[in-house]
């Protein structure tokens, strides 16, 4: 396995023989939507490590439980503007969503009016890896799967760009 390192985060790459990379394929098939067509190929899936970002939502986590609330497996689509995927070099690109979140997390200064914003200013993740794939772009595209501790879900069939926290009672 090869890795790289950053001052914030380890990155891994996981080896497509594995029993790690087939399970993790085999998920993301399980969760694409057969309406969406037949699910991709998967040639990459690197591993990444944030132990600040870890830490912080370890706490959020624990405050969670006391409200019996767990934590979920949800998908994240972004921009790759880079083959990090073959060179496993972090580019300077600020429009490569890949490598910006890899090395420094998720930041709201970098989505806000950027992109399409259903529900307001956030990131947005997805139980199933055909909806997130939809916010990808280019021949290569770029997902995360990531950790997530959602607390009580709203359901809602239509838009509201202008929310700025969860509704009342999430």
């Amino acid at each position: 396995q090869q890795a790289i390192q950053t001052r914030f985060s380890t990155v891994v790459d996981i080896d497509p023989d594995s029993k790690v990379f087939k399970a993790l394929y085999k998920q993301f098939c399980k969760d694409w939507a057969p309406a969406k067509g037949p699910c991709p190929d998967i040639r990459v899936i690197l591993r990444v490590v944030n132990p600040a970002v870890s830490q912080m939502f370890q706490g959020y986590r624990k405050d969670l439980r006391m409200f019996r609330r767990g934590v979920e497996q949800y998908y994240h689509g972004t921009k790759l503007k880079c083959r990090i995927y073959e060179t496993l070099t972090f580019c300077c690109n600020t429009d490569c969503g890949v490598c910006g979140i890899t090395k420094c997390g998720f930041d709201r200064q970098k989505i806000a009016g950027r992109s399409f914003q259903r529900f307001g200013n956030g990131f947005y993740c997805a139980p199933n890896s055909s909806k997130s794939h939809d916010y990808t772009n280019g021949p290569v595209h770029g997902m995360f799967l990531c950790n997530v501790a959602p607390g009580k879900k709203y359901k809602s069939n239509y838009d509201a760009r202008g929310l700025q926290e969860p509704p009342e009672g999430c």
